[in-house]
């Protein structure tokens, strides 16, 4: 199985934060000996939005703010992948959340590149995607951008775009991604989650290879037929789709219409801890999707091996 939206701190056990907390010696108000720290990692609103979903990213990234912590996190979501069969995954996050001790953004995702070669050794390919952040400062987005072109072949495969897309549009990021096109750097985007069709409409105007969910396409039916005549990939994630209210039930999921029309679906977790999720539990949810077909099945697993970056930038 290939995953191509993961999301690095979105995905971080409770055993693996634990172990973070001592290795470091962290002191942090939420972690107390014998209590659960799901209400932390783990999102169980039914009535929540994006802007609420996204919290749940507050306590891992107070714990991944040392190399040593990036590198062990990377290594033990590496290991969770190789249990449930993942053998490639790019996973995706942004090195700037993660300098609050003094580490720069370099010394942060060298950490994750080095988890490479353990992942080798259990069998899985991991690439990564570094995430320019709406909202956060065009110095910190930059200084992603021009590591992601160093790294670009060395580990890194792509930038993307992350954070609250109804509060900061994507338009509002055209010089960082025409910047990027310039210099040949291959992104993708968070788009059509929590905003409509013309936040996709404007990543692929600033030359997004893909669109991360995308959910929203649904409403455009112009919009569509471009996503299938120019088999744009869309990184859906169902289970996070619904938590955050781009769709209200898994029964409304657009995946099975946008399939119908041909276009380059893939199928994700998004954030494994927040969403408890796995792919096998996804292709689980999406089976019960009104009109879904067995042979879906082959065919999203077959758009996300075609859709990944190492294939994408051949």
């Amino acid at each position: 199985m290939v995953e191509l939206h993961l999301h690095l701190d979105g995905s971080l056990s409770e055993k693996t934060v634990r172990k973070i907390v001592s290795e470091e010696g962290l002191v942090i108000p939420e972690i107390f000996s014998g209590f659960s720290l799901s209400p932390f990692l783990q999102y169980k609103s039914e009535n929540g939005s994006l802007a609420d979903y996204l919290k749940c990213f507050e306590l891992p990234i107070k714990v991944l703010q040392t190399p040593n912590a990036v590198r062990f996190a990377c290594m033990k979501l590496c290991e969770e992948l190789e249990q449930e069969g993942v053998r490639y995954a790019e996973i995706r996050f942004a090195p700037q959340f993660h300098t609050a001790k003094g580490y720069s953004q370099e010394e942060i995702l060298s950490a994750a590149i080095e988890a490479r070669d353990y992942a080798s050794l259990l069998g899985v390919e991991i690439d990564y995607i570094l995430c320019a952040m709406r909202g956060q400062s065009s110095k910190a987005n930059e200084e992603t951008l021009e590591l992601a072109l160093k790294y670009l072949g060395k580990g890194v495969v792509a930038l993307d775009l992350a954070g609250d897309e109804a509060g900061y549009p994507t338009e509002q990021y055209t010089d960082l991604f025409t910047y990027a096109v310039k210099k040949g750097l291959p992104f993708t985007s968070h788009a059509g989650e929590a905003a409509g069709p013309e936040s996709i409409e404007t990543a692929l105007r600033l030359g997004a290879w893909r669109i991360g969910h995308g959910v929203a396409a649904i409403n455009d039916i112009e919009l569509m037929n471009y996503l299938a005549k120019h088999q744009i990939p869309l990184e859906m994630c169902p289970t996070s789709n619904v938590q955050t209210k781009a769709v209200q039930d898994i029964s409304e999921h657009p995946l099975v219409k946008f399939l119908e029309k041909g276009i380059a679906v893939t199928v994700n977790t998004d954030n494994r801890t927040v969403s408890d999720t796995t792919l096998k539990k996804e292709f689980q949810a999406i089976r019960s999707i009104p009109g879904y077909r067995e042979e879906y099945d082959r065919i999203l697993r077959w758009n996300s091996e075609k859709s990944r970056f190492r294939e994408l930038n051949k």
